[in-house]
């Protein structure tokens, strides 16, 4: 039985699971998820139990609420480059999970887009 909103979910996974550059078939055994289970529930547009759709999530490096309505959380970073005390900086929480294992330099490629001021480095 389709539910409601399940192709969507399934296309949003199948652009991110690209974006990334895995198959399906070497997803499943990276997380351990059984690969005929999750290609049924895609065929037939079935969401995936919650902790299955968590494991998807992360491990494609966005968030379970932009795999089911599209919608992108952001995280306010606070002050950006220190010239407002007003200033929000919100950057997707995809951004802020990638971010989180990046190298020093794409850190400071991503501060510098975001105009993100550091300990360490003045931004321009």
């Amino acid at each position: 039985m389709k539910e409601a909103g399940a192709e969507e979910f399934w296309g949003r996974f199948d652009k991110q699971r690209k974006s990334v550059g895995i198959s399906i078939k070497a997803l499943t055994e990276k997380l351990g998820l059984s690969y005929p289970l999750l290609i049924t529930q895609r065929s037939r547009n079935i969401y995936p139990p919650v902790l299955t759709a968590c494991k998807i999530a992360k491990f494609l490096g966005t968030t379970v609420e932009y795999l089911a309505t599209g919608e992108q959380v952001s995280v306010d970073l606070g002050q950006g480059d220190g010239s407002s005390q007003e200033e929000q900086k919100l950057i997707p929480l995809d951004v802020v999970l990638a971010m989180s294992h990046s190298s020093d330099e794409d850190m400071k490629l991503v501060r510098r887009i975001y105009r993100l001021s550091s300990p360490n480095e003045k931004v321009e």
